[in-house]
């Protein structure tokens, strides 16, 4: 039989203090409280508190935020609270803020910011070999969807490019090929939208007919 992680326990001195700071600040859902306990759970961090001695091993709260300066200037406001050191990027994506909390853990505050904000395109990760032209056609093409959804249609455009250069008999993939993958994944009700943005780059979608109706 095998065990299922249900979250983090963490001991404070003062239950109360704690959960009534994590609903306020971070506006964790409290589900139970029960004197000398209480159980925190927003949907994707789950947190216990239990009293006693703090085992002296500090608890990292990862903390999501739109804005990084307005959150962490909030939770400044509070006893205690301190920031440690200026903000910083960890990945090339995403800046965090950390600060010192006194109730045995610390608060990194941070955002993941997207390709349009930081001003770069992703790189298309392939495993054949693409022209550069190919290549440029699917990223221009890519750059005009939703940035929510532009990872999903670089990787499925990709996959089925690629699936199609190798049924075709080749191991490069042209442009006509990442095009006729990039309209076979789109799905059916956007079909349109693709339309008018292929012309919109002076390519004739009617050479692509077959593959607008599979």
């Amino acid at each position: 039989m095998q065990g299922h992680a249900l979250g983090v326990v963490h001991w404070v001195e003062n239950v109360g203090e704690v959960a009534n700071f994590l609903v306020k600040e971070l506006r964790m859902p409290l589900l139970e409280s029960y004197g000398e306990s209480a159980y925190l759970d927003n949907g994707s961090f789950c947190l216990r508190l239990l009293s006693g001695t703090p085992s002296g091993a500090r608890l990292t709260i990862d903390v999501a935020a739109s804005n990084i300066e307005e959150v962490v200037d909030g939770l400044l406001l509070n006893r205690g609270i301190i920031q440690q050191g200026e903000p910083r990027w960890v990945s090339p994506t995403r800046k965090c803020v950390s600060l010192r909390a006194p109730y045995g853990f610390d608060l990194l505050v941070g955002r993941e910011f997207d390709e349009d904000e930081l001003g770069v395109t992703p790189v298309l990760h392939t495993n054949l070999i693409w022209s550069s032209t190919a290549i440029d056609k699917v990223q221009a093409i890519a750059r005009e969807v939703p940035v929510a959804f532009r990872d999903s249609v670089r990787t499925r455009t990709v996959a089925r490019a690629e699936e199609l250069a190798v049924e075709r008999g080749g191991l490069e993939v042209s442009p006509e090929t990442a095009l006729a993958g990039m309209i076979q994944v789109t799905p059916a009700i956007q079909l349109e939208i693709l339309r008018k943005r292929l012309r919109a780059h002076g390519i004739d979608p009617e050479q692509f007919a077959d593959d607008f109706l599979r």
